[in-house]
């Protein structure tokens, strides 16, 4: 909700939790970088009515706002933009970032530009404040429900149909921000793909120029109020200190990376990308910069999700509507690829031009007559270019330019793409020799008048081989044929004056003139595309690696804290693996048991352990089938006791791959319940004894009253006879 308000261009203020009874709600607000303030209550209403001042209020929500800031205080800011960040905003759109600069104005109470523009050139803070603020964008999971669901049954299907398994699903999600969009498309690819026959990886590459979002995103943790179904919440989610994470198998899948879309190179062979309300906040002319590029990133399967509000406009001619409700659209194939610019050097070309404000302008009317220049040159290659074909250092032929049946043909027998098993007879010879020369030159090699036999019949045949240079520093060839022209009579060239060149002669060396201008030309638009697939790579590549030396943090820190907890938990503890073999030990286990590093993957059985046990591996195997803790009281190493907690071993998507053992030393309880077990049996013989001894004296006393009444009886009739 804090979010949506910033969006909106408003003020958020947090209560300051030492004043807050429960300050759980405003620590999260704050954590989660949505509050401008945080005041004590008694202070809120102050900052209220001091805002309400402020003379830029009124304008926030009209269209007047735009033209409080002068254009030339604008650029200033993007200058300022550009070197702290190497993000340029001069083709964003302006009213949205005007209104985004108010807001930050209002919040500082600066009144006057020239105020705010010294307080951004003084405070490198603010500049972050800023840029923060320009780049805010209100994102949740599973936004607009009926997308996702469109893309369940109409868009995944498309995509799956015909691919094997190993042909991994690829997704790109430039502008990603905090990534719930993210991992929605990753729960929903796998809860489709539960129902398909083929199970191919997912690879969703999700982008952004903002890092602190980005590392939002890769930690994969939300309020627990995020609005997702229990069930989705069960299996994708874990509790975490209040709070959710994404599973760990769900987070493999995303690459998170830093990428301006603007300015640096795109990913490509792309099934789907997923661009929604970016194109919003983006200028026309980078709009029409991005859509191109887009087109190139996408398989010719591939598919682009925009938002509500986008459309590719001008470029139906290379989108075509799959759902229009929706913004869903395919990709259309082309006769001719637009050309692209994704290289960041223009980027360096703006900050050299900070306080030029008619630069951009400049460079926009420049545009046209580039293309133009193209178009001239697409429709000369088209025409008049040789013959040739492209080959690698091992003199595979990688592409066919123009018609080279005339000097190549395939070779009889297994199929091959070798250029000189399939040069035409006489070709082969004069092809090798120049093919080594160039490769050991690196320069042009050209050998003209070559005799060869095509379809029956000689030809003289000039052949040209060009070295081309890529960033790899991989070896490619250009490798060109022409028919060589036939001589011109011998009594014409006597007949004529020295130095003099006839009209064929000169159409002639006209006509080499325009061949080779039209080789150069091919080169270099061949060279272009050989860059442009480089840099889409590398920027790949550049994703993957930033994605692994994060997940290496979390394993390096995740690491320090398992060694941690188990040095502070005093308590030896022993993993084993489904198998039964030792996965890892604490320092304690150790020294307990005399483990090595060569134990190492060794079954537990095989290693003396020292334990006076009946049946421990049973016990293992039983807690780990069934998922039950188990407790067994053994005797170990210098015969002192412990009592062994067995417990499943679970990973992240709560599979049992093994078994934890943690050994509680209660030796000491054992010889207190041995001494009190002693003492017990001396107390018992002793009752015994007092018991005997008792009863014996009951005996008696029963045998002494017995006889003295039967002596009174016998005294009465003794009496009477002695009476008597």
């Amino acid at each position: 909700g804090l979010r949506a308000i910033k969006d909106e261009g408003g003020i958020t203020i947090a209560q300051d939790e030492q004043s807050a009874k429960y300050y759980d709600l405003p620590r999260s607000a704050v954590a989660a970088g949505c509050v401008d303030l945080v005041l004590r209550p008694e202070d809120i209403a102050q900052e209220l009515v001091k805002l309400s001042r402020h003379p830029y209020v009124p304008y926030l929500e009209t269209e007047g706002a735009e033209n409080l800031l002068p254009q030339s205080d604008l650029e200033k800011i993007f200058g300022l933009l550009r070197k702290a960040t190497k993000v340029d905003f001069a083709d964003y759109k302006h009213a949205t970032i005007k209104r985004r600069i108010l807001r930050r104005m209002l919040i500082l109470k600066k009144e006057k530009m020239e105020d705010y523009l010294k307080y951004l050139q003084t405070n490198p803070g603010e500049l972050s404040s800023l840029f923060q603020d320009i780049l805010i964008s209100v994102t949740g999971f599973f936004r607009e429900p009926e997308t996702f669901e469109a893309l369940k049954h109409e868009i995944f299907p498309s995509i799956l149909k015909n691919r094997s398994a190993d042909d991994a699903i690829r997704v790109w999600v430039p502008g990603c921000s905090t990534g719930e969009e993210v991992y929605s498309l990753a729960i929903c690819l796998v809860e489709y793909l539960d129902r398909s026959r083929v199970h191919p990886s997912i690879q969703i590459f999700a982008t952004d120029v903002n890092e602190a979002v980005l590392e939002k995103a890769r930690q994969g943790v939300y309020a627990a109020s995020a609005s997702i179904s229990a069930e989705r919440l069960q299996r994708f989610f874990v509790p975490t200190n209040g709070s959710i994470q994404v599973s760990k198998p769900i987070r493999r899948m995303c690459v998170f990376a830093k990428q301006d879309v603007t300015a640096d190179p795109p990913f490509s062979k792309l099934d789907l990308i997923v661009c929604r309300n970016l194109l919003i906040y983006l200028g026309s002319s980078l709009q029409r910069k991005l859509l191109p590029i887009f087109h190139y990133s996408l398989k010719p399967t591939g598919f682009l999700v925009l938002g509500d509000f986008e459309t590719v406009g001008e470029f139906d001619n290379i989108f075509k509507l799959a759902n229009k409700r929706l913004k869903i659209y395919s990709k259309k194939p082309v006769d001719t690829r637009t050309p692209l610019d994704f290289s960041s050097r223009y980027i360096a070309a703006r900050d050299e031009q900070v306080d030029e404000p008619g630069a951009s302008r400049q460079a926009e009317s420049r545009a046209p007559e580039q293309e133009i220049f193209k178009e001239a040159d697409r429709i000369l290659l088209t025409r008049y270019s040789p013959a040739s074909a492209i080959v690698n250092g091992d003199l595979e032929i990688v592409q066919f330019r123009g018609r080279t049946g005339a000097f190549l043909e395939p070779a009889p027998g297994k199929a091959s793409l070798n250029i000189l098993k399939m040069a035409r007879q006489g070709l082969m010879t004069d092809l090798r020799l120049a093919l080594d020369k160039a490769k050991k030159s690196g320069e042009t090699v050209r050998r003209d008048a070559i005799e060869i036999r095509s379809d029956g019949k000689y030809l003289d045949v000039n052949l040209e081989v060009v070295p081309l240079k890529t960033h790899t520093g991989y070896p490619c060839f250009l490798v060109a044929f022409e028919e060589a022209l036939p001589n011109p009579a011998p009594s014409v060239s006597r007949g004529r004056v020295r130095g003099e060149k006839s009209g064929k002669e000169r159409r002639t060396e006209d006509l080499k003139i325009v061949r080779l201008q039209q080789e150069l030309s091919a080169t270099k638009d061949y060279l272009q595309s050989i860059i442009e697939d480089k840099e889409a790579a590398n920027e790949e590549l550049k994703a993957a690696n930033e994605e692994l030396q994060n997940r290496n943090l979390e394993l390096t820190q995740a690491h320090n804290d398992m060694t941690n907890l188990n040095a502070g938990a005093n308590v030896p503890i022993l993993m084993t693996g489904s198998d039964l073999r030792l996965r890892s030990w604490g320092p304690l286990s150790e020294k307990l048991f005399n483990l090595k590093a060569s134990d190492l993957g060794r079954s537990i059985f095989d290693i003396n352990l020292d334990l006076q046990t009946p049946d421990l591996k049973g016990t293992i195997e039983e807690v780990v089938a069934q998922d039950v803790d188990k407790e067994l009281e053994v005797r170990g190493p210098h015969g002192r006791w412990f009592l062994v907690r067995i417990r499943p071993y679970r990973t992240a998507d709560n599979k049992i791959e093994g078994a934890v053992l943690a050994f509680v030393d209660i030796d000491r309880i054992k010889q207190v319940e041995e001494e009190l077990r002693a003492r017990s049996g001396h107390l018992e013989d002793l009752v015994e004894e007092r018991t005997r001894m008792l009863s014996n004296t009951t005996r008696m006393a029963a045998i002494g009253e017995t006889a003295g009444m039967v002596g009174h009886d016998l005294r009465n009739p003794l009496q009477t006879i002695i009476n008597t």
